[in-house]
């Protein structure tokens, strides 16, 4: 499915340059594979165009420029967004935050944080679940996950979900690797459940691609929390799925 968007995102982006549709979105399918290089000349194309949409193409700019490690030349990027919008992103935070500037990233998300945008607030949220885990405090990080959880909008399930995942994660730091079996089955069958609504033409808990990550980081988690068999289960059974998958892009 998204092997197949890609090819005709990057068909169209060749065909017409000038179309933004095209770059932006080759731009994007390309970054959840995490082909950080192949993805920059299609987010500069787009992102540099004349379109009223383009702060969404260089957010996707910065983010490939993050995953090359050119921290600076995708500081300069997210200039040009808060030119645009007069906002900032979450993204500076994370660059920030690999740069090991906490406090800088810090002041970045509190105004974020402190409003009501139904998309910076929940990714923000998300921002400080890894600003925790980068800062080592494994109760800072449980503590944030509950409440990106907790305050997560309906129309971002996925996210939702997700804060789930990073709350396991901060368990296995609590508590010495040791997770509920219950409750990993418990959200493997809503994994599934979704992933089977997907194929049936249902709406879901989320994107098949956003519900793919979840299935590996929970077979991920499993694996770290000593249930193997779990994590063995999961692979197994959606083989195909993941196959399908290439690199996907990771959430830290």
């Amino acid at each position: 499915e998204r092997r197949w968007a890609l090819e005709h995102w990057e068909a169209l982006a060749r065909l017409f340059p000038d179309f933004a549709a095209g770059p932006s979105n080759a731009s994007w399918y390309l970054l959840m594979d995490n082909r950080f290089s192949q993805a920059i000349p299609y987010a500069r194309s787009a992102g540099y165009g004349r379109h009223p949409m383009r702060n969404y193409t260089l957010l996707h700019l910065a983010r490939a420029q993050l995953g090359m490690g050119d921290y600076d030349q995708a500081l300069s990027t997210l200039d040009d967004v808060k030119a645009l919008t007069g906002k900032d992103s979450d993204v500076r935070a994370e660059i920030l935050a690999a740069l090991g500037r906490l406090e800088e990233a810090d002041a970045v998300l509190a105004p974020m944080l402190a409003g009501n945008d139904l998309f910076a607030r929940p990714t923000a949220l998300r921002a400080t679940v890894m600003m925790a885990a980068n800062r080592g405090d494994c109760a800072a990080m449980a503590r944030q996950s509950r409440l990106m959880h907790d305050s997560m909008p309906e129309h971002m399930p996925s996210m939702g979900l997700l804060a789930e995942l990073y709350a396991l994660q901060a368990g296995i730091c609590l508590d010495d690797g040791q997770l509920p079996s219950k409750r990993l089955q418990e959200i493997a069958q809503r994994i599934e459940a979704a992933l089977q609504q997907h194929v049936s033409g249902q709406v879901a808990l989320g994107s098949s691609h956003d519900l793919d990550q979840r299935l590996l980081a929970l077979a991920y988690i499993a694996q770290r929390a000593g249930q193997s068999a779990l994590a063995t289960a999961l692979l197994s059974r959606h083989q195909e799925r993941i196959s399908q998958v290439g690199r996907p892009m990771l959430m830290k």
